[in-house]
């Protein structure tokens, strides 16, 4: 599946930039929003690997947004804005975690910094998914030491004989580790 990317602008020029640039199989969504509140209905609705927001924008400046957006953990964001306030607010947006481009800005240079920050999120993303992986590792075993001392508190097992119980228990009923130590955990709890 391909990339999606939401250009946030009173102008749909950046938009036609990058339908034109991009290689269209892995960018096939390149939507377009002229305020932020559409963005923010958009964003609800349907999910975004990155948001590309040119200031100034009609209703407000964009900053708060661009920092409320940074705050979650996705979409990736670009912030575009004109060379006279770039050297005032890149520090503080970068600070931030927002990368900041200075306007005017080539075309070449806008396409390089789509593709980097597109690669930077499907990496980004692949390490949410590892974490959350982890977790549930984690939290699966919580579930089985939980169930061991279980066994152990109520039938006097060694923690050595309360593993070998539950990998015998998951043995016979053909399920797993943690399925196993569950029925433990609602039997003893």
């Amino acid at each position: 599946m391909g990339t999606s990317i939401l250009v946030l602008s009173k102008s749909e020029i950046p938009m036609q930039i990058l339908r034109s640039m991009l290689p269209h199989d892995q960018y096939p969504i390149i939507l377009f929003c002229s305020s932020i509140v559409a963005a923010r209905q958009l964003l609800l609705k349907r999910s975004i690997d990155l948001l590309i927001i040119d200031m100034p924008l009609p209703e407000e400046s964009g900053l708060r947004f661009a920092q409320e957006i940074a705050a979650r953990s996705t979409p990736g964001l670009l912030l575009l804005m004109n060379s006279s306030f770039y050297h005032q607010l890149a520090a503080r947006m970068e600070e931030a975690g927002i990368p900041v481009l200075a306007k005017p800005l080539s075309k070449q240079a806008l396409y390089q910094s789509v593709r980097i920050l597109c690669t930077l999120q499907r990496r980004i993303s692949r390490y949410q998914q590892e974490t959350l992986t982890l977790q549930d590792k984690m939290k699966e075993i919580q579930i089985i030491n939980q169930a061991k001392w279980l066994l152990v508190d109520h039938c006097g097992f060694s923690e050595d004989k309360a593993h070998h119980y539950l990998l015998k228990q998951a043995m016979d009923q053909c399920c797993s580790k943690y399925e196993a130590a569950m029925q433990i955990i609602r039997k003893y709890k």
